[in-house]
């Protein structure tokens, strides 16, 4: 019992920081604990009283709170430090945060249902001109072939002869250097093409 007034004055002097005054919610909130504790109604005003004039403070003017329900078969012995100590832990422990359920299978499944379908595999952008393969979306998005307005698509393959000047950019048939050299062929812009090909050079 010895230290059950230090509890008391320090719930009180909590309660009167700043203003020195003890409100009225305050004051019905520490006799709360005090009841909690075990302490009976007279004990718990004396108490909170005494503390009071330790502290130097004062009861505020009075306002419309409902009185505290004193009644009850609370024990009128005194409360033990221990017994006030989990009162005074109860009351100003913090309140966890509730968690988030988890949901349950049936919602699982809903999700399933309403989930988009997979994207099957992707269609080739279409056919190489010159050799018939197919190209893969992924090379064109890449740079790595190439796909022209009117229509004429080259694959990764063939897009590095033509760029070379190895085949012709309109028979797509090979292009020796000794074609260029004798003026068989000729470049175009960045690629080789036959001479008799040339009238159909866009």
């Amino acid at each position: 019992m010895s230290d059950a007034p230090d509890e008391v004055q320090e719930l009180v002097s909590i309660a009167t920081l700043g203003e020195g005054l003890l409100r009225e919610p305050d004051e019905h909130r520490i006799l709360k604990v005090l009841l909690t504790a075990g302490f009976s109604p007279l004990e718990a005003r004396e108490r909170i009283d005494a503390a009071l004039a330790a502290l130097g403070a004062r009861r505020a003017a009075p306002t419309d709170a409902p009185p505290v329900d004193t009644s009850g078969g609370r024990s009128q012995m005194g409360a033990t430090p221990s017994a006030l100590a989990r009162a005074i832990t109860r009351s100003f422990k913090r309140k966890e945060r509730r968690k988030v359920s988890q949901p349950s299978s049936d919602e699982a499944v809903l999700a399933e249902l309403v989930s988009p379908a997979p994207i099957g595999p992707e269609e080739p952008p279409g056919v190489c001109s010159a050799c018939l393969a197919a190209i893969p979306g992924d090379d064109v998005r890449a740079g790595r072939a190439e796909v022209y307005d009117n229509g004429s698509r080259h694959c990764r393959a063939c897009l590095s002869k033509l760029r070379a000047g190895l085949i012709c950019k309109v028979c797509y048939k090979p292009i020796n250097r000794a074609e260029l050299l004798d003026g068989r062929s000729q470049l175009h812009g960045d690629r080789a093409v036959h001479v008799p090909c040339l009238p159909q050079v866009p």
